[in-house]
């Protein structure tokens, strides 16, 4: 699902906040099958897989601060929420929230926030930035059965 604008975003710790028009604002739904003591490891893929796009698409360096920002400059880009259903043992499915500040002027964003458009100094297509993004998120997403390469690469992109 995508959004042009959020009005009730949910974060961490049951944090909210509005998101106006000029981000990409969309989740997926994913259903791994992985033990339940690996969900954390969603976290690490999704980021690193965030951060490794925007690297692509854009040549915008960002790091992940955990457990769920990408930051450049030490001001926030982009968020990665995940929520999850379990049922006993297994998951069953979990809904990765992905939040990233395309075209977002300085005014638009809160203190200590920044956006692709004021570090490239250029407005980006939201539509041909979810559809660059996509593919390597499920790109990373197909290499989960491996989690010591999850984690090498996180630790690589960590603040």
């Amino acid at each position: 699902m995508v959004s042009d604008v959020q009005t009730h975003g949910r974060g961490r710790s049951g944090r909210t906040w509005k998101s106006p028009k000029g981000g990409l604002w969309f989740s997926l739904i994913i259903r791994p099958k992985i033990p339940v003591d690996r969900i954390s490891l969603l976290q690490f893929l999704f980021a690193n897989a965030l951060r490794k796009g925007i690297e692509e698409v854009y040549g915008v360096q960002s790091e992940v601060k955990w457990p769920n920002d990408l930051v450049v400059g030490g001001k926030k880009l982009a968020g990665v929420l995940i929520e999850t259903k379990i049922s006993g043992p297994e998951l069953v499915y979990a809904i990765v929230g992905i939040g990233l500040n395309v075209n977002l002027t300085a005014e638009q964003l809160p203190t200590g926030a920044t956006s692709i458009f004021l570090v490239k100094k250029k407005r980006f297509s939201l539509e041909k930035t979810l559809s660059s993004i996509l593919p390597v998120l499920e790109r990373h997403y197909e290499t989960f059965r491996d989690e010591s390469a999850v984690v090498g690469e996180c630790e690589v992109g960590m603040a």
